[in-house]
């Protein structure tokens, strides 16, 4: 009897089988990586802070955008020294964004004691991410 040689598909199943395992990997990672929420990049803007002595214990901030990107003022807020040790909140004024050349003031900062000369810290805040976007911890009230 004559042996046949068989000759089998594994080259072409093979060659099948690895395309089809790389195309679910590539269908698994796409899935895995669409599920994760957006990364909205970090705030970005060059803020500065003075402040000015109104009467004996209250101050008024001024807070210039020097640079970077536009702020929505609805999502910031103030942070200001009312004693060495505590902080008040206080809304971020105005409405719309808060752009580059833009100045605004905050009005009757109070403070615990004379507030000529002391050193004041001012901070601004970002609502939704709670990050800082000006640390200004050394504003002297003049």
């Amino acid at each position: 009897m004559k042996k046949m040689e068989q000759k089998g598909v594994s080259p072409i199943a093979g060659a099948i089988l690895l395309i089809a395992i790389n195309v679910t990997l590539a269908a698994a990672v796409a899935m895995l990586v669409s599920g994760f929420p957006d990364h909205a990049s970090p705030l970005n803007a060059l803020l500065s802070a003075t402040a000015t002595r109104d009467n004996h214990t209250d101050y008024t901030i001024t807070i210039s955008h020097e640079g970077g990107d536009d702020l929505a003022v609805v999502d910031l807020q103030v942070l200001a020294s009312d004693s060495a040790t505590t902080f008040r909140t206080y809304d971020f004024p105005g409405t719309g964004t808060f752009s580059v050349g833009n100045k605004i003031t905050l009005t009757n900062c109070s403070y615990r004691g004379n507030v000529e000369n002391k050193v004041v810290s001012v901070f601004i805040i970002h609502k939704q991410t709670k990050l800082k976007i000006l640390s200004a911890t050394s504003v002297v009230v003049t």
